[in-house]
């Protein structure tokens, strides 16, 4: 394992030598020698002291002759191979928890590494002979006991670092300052095909927290992420904790690790829900750039969910709690022809997103197959090829929920309270909105029919004056019919 002078410190820190630190090597280095070397360090004697010197920095050993400090050296580098060699074969195995044990002389510090969800997969504090809570915080105390972060603390960390994607791949460094959480440290996302599937956070505790914790923090973070890209039961367990991402995709989430992730967001299970794709036009774009829209997009659309899903971005609007989206606050957000941006329909419930987001890629994709997609900035609305949709879907499910939402809601609400309002209003758009055709072929007064839509009229949504919409929900009651009766005959 290669080593820079920061690694090197922190070991003799843990083995409470008086260093001196002077300067900072970025410079991998293999091993200890006595004479000058490529990628080595030189150990030599000053005076009462050693120095141990690389091309860019030095660390001096307060009070140790030469021959004792070339042995704790070249200790250093032996005991750091072992260690990634032992690491190495746990994360294959998938033991995590001994993983952060063996760290525990590593880096002197509590340290934590969690699923995309924020659930402890292993957890350690600096020493064994204290109180838990004292020595770290009531959140490090939580963890332990329930096996995953708490809605206050991540609720916290939103409110109190909006502009910071603890996600991405790199070092991001926070200062806690409430009563549940009161550390400084830093947090590295572990990432798989864009998504955040894991992350280490370290707390500054018993030293302070240096250079070389970074680079070891990331190179655990490269040995778990290849241990999940081989697969195996662990792996498919972690994988399957990041529940929005799991929901996208169509698959099952246990409830309660869904409740506990919507009460991170303040949501409920059975709001309306709305997915916008956010692609970029360009097939390949850098990772530079993919994490700074991430963290754009987060900043900006706070209130919503954003997920990575390799080169493009899924947003998860919650229109009862924040509104419904605005196709206007993407325009401008992006230079001319960077960005297709589409959205689905709006359906209750949160497990019923995979249908939203198959909705707004096929609005994509038709888009381009009709070749109507020009340079605007303007967000593909898959309301204007719904009917293209349940023509071409050959899933009676999928085709179920992209049917008009105002039909939809009249079908539901036909289902509670038995009002007539469902198949009166069918009668009437059959009937081209004909108050004395309709009466006529469903035998009721006139009044009474008059009545019925206007009230439907004043629950409903969109403009039945438009030829697309009436057509849309024409075929949308048509297909309801036949979901109803295609159900009733299977039961």
């Amino acid at each position: 394992m290669k080593l820079n002078m920061w690694m090197i410190a922190n070991r003799l820190y843990g083995m409470e030598m008086q260093v001196h630190i002077y300067g900072s090597d970025p410079v991998k280095l293999k091993s200890a020698r006595r004479v000058y070397a490529t990628d080595c360090v030189y150990v030599y004697g000053s005076g009462n002291d050693t120095i141990c010197q690389a091309d860019s920095g030095k660390i001096v050993m307060k009070d140790v002759n030469v021959a004792q400090g070339f042995e704790i050296v070249q200790d250093v580098f032996d005991y750091y191979e072992d260690w990634h060699c032992t690491v190495l074969e746990l994360a294959q195995e998938g033991k995590y928890q001994e993983i952060i044990d063996r760290c525990r002389q590593i880096f002197h510090n509590p340290l934590v590494l969690q699923d995309g969800s924020g659930g402890v997969l292993g957890i350690a504090c600096g020493s064994d002979d204290s109180d838990l809570e004292d020595e770290v915080d009531s959140e490090w105390t939580y963890m332990i006991k329930f096996g995953h972060a708490s809605v206050d603390s991540i609720r916290y960390m939103r409110k109190a670092f909006p502009d910071r994607n603890f996600g991405l791949e790199s070092i991001q460094k926070f200062q806690m300052d409430s009563k549940r959480m009161r550390n400084k440290g830093v947090s590295y996302g572990i990432r798989l095909s864009g998504r955040l599937v894991g992350r280490f956070v370290l707390l500054e505790k018993e030293r302070e927290i240096n250079e070389g914790d970074f680079e070891l923090i990331k190179k655990m973070a490269d040995i778990v992420l290849n241990s999940l890209k081989n697969g195996g039961t662990e792996s498919e367990k972690i994988l399957g904790s990041a529940v929005y991402e799991q929901l996208l995709d169509g698959k099952d989430v246990h409830q309660e690790l869904l409740e506990r992730q919507l009460d991170c967001n303040e949501w409920d299970e059975q709001d309306l829900y709305q997915i916008v794709i956010i692609r970029p036009t360009m097939e390949i774009m850098t990772e530079q750039i993919l994490d700074l829209t991430d963290i754009t997009l987060k900043i900006v659309f706070s209130k919503n969910i954003i997920l990575r899903k390799d080169q493009e971005f899924v947003m998860i609007v919650n229109e009862t709690k924040n509104g419904r989206f605005q196709s206007d606050s993407m325009k401008g957000f992006f230079k001319k022809g960077d960005m297709i941006i589409s959205k689905s329909l709006h359906l209750f419930g949160i497990r019923s997103i995979s249908y939203l987001y198959s909705q707004a890629k096929f609005a994509i994709e038709i888009n381009k197959w009709k070749k109507q997609f020009s340079e605007s900035r303007d967000v593909i609305d898959f309301y204007f090829y719904a009917r293209d949709f349940i023509i071409m879907s050959g899933n009676m499910e999928e085709i179920r929920m992209a049917c008009h939402p105002d039909i939809m809601m009249l079908w539901d609400r036909e289902k509670n309270r038995g009002d007539d309002l469902f198949d009166t209003f069918a009668a009437y758009i059959a009937n081209n909105c004909s108050i004395k055709n309709t009466a006529d072929a469903i035998f009721i007064h006139r009044n009474t029919l008059m009545y019925r839509i206007q009230k439907v009229l004043k629950i409903i949504q969109e403009d039945i004056e438009d030829i697309y919409t009436r057509n849309y929900m024409m075929l949308s009651i048509d297909v309801l019919k036949l979901y109803d009766t295609k159900s009733s005959s299977e039961s």
